[in-house]
């Protein structure tokens, strides 16, 4: 897997100051241009096109925090394949009545009841970010212990899952 972090040289955190980083992306945008290779040899003009592309995904991937965390925790071989990780079951049933209020709400939309529904999403957002801020602030995640990658894991997990519980809240009516 690419790094993105080591491809703009930055440390792997989730503190990542996105003005340096936008520098970063517009400085190999201009060294790795494919337009700026039109003269150079075919496996040149071919690796260009190739690490242009990846310059783009490696922005938009450090750009934002939720993808960013995704990058880490594959990086660091700790998000198993689609459908290999579980969600911890007492979050599932804290999860339950929220589920039932968005099929609710998906049936008869009100856009008070939209409302209330995506800001409780947003609180428990708010809240399991606040559990982990000591390690989503550090400068460095490289060395990190086993129950801090869990603790970001299951961040990621329970993003994940509030989502698409917030798509499903925008999704048309059901008829």
């Amino acid at each position: 897997m690419l790094n993105a972090f080591a491809f703009f040289d930055l440390p792997q955190s989730m503190e990542v100051d996105l003005a340096d980083l936008k520098k970063r992306f517009y400085a190999k945008s201009r060294a790795l241009h494919p337009d700026f290779h039109t003269l150079a040899d075919a496996d040149t003009q071919s690796r260009m096109v190739e690490q242009s592309a990846f310059n783009n995904r490696a922005y938009r991937t450090l750009s934002d925090h939720w993808t960013r965390l995704e990058h880490l925790l594959l990086l660091n071989d700790v998000l198993q394949p689609e459908g290999s990780n579980a969600l911890p079951q007492d979050f599932l049933m804290e999860m339950m009545e929220l589920n039932e209020a968005v099929m609710e709400a998906q049936m008869d939309p009100t856009e008070t009841g939209k409302e209330q529904i995506i800001n409780q999403l947003k609180q428990i957002r708010e809240e399991l970010t606040s559990g982990a801020a000591h390690v989503l602030t550090l400068p460095d995640l490289t060395d990190i212990s086993t129950e801090d990658w869990t603790l970001l894991l299951e961040l990621h997990l329970k993003n994940n899952y509030l989502t698409r519980l917030e798509n499903n809240m925008l999704a048309p009516k059901i008829q």
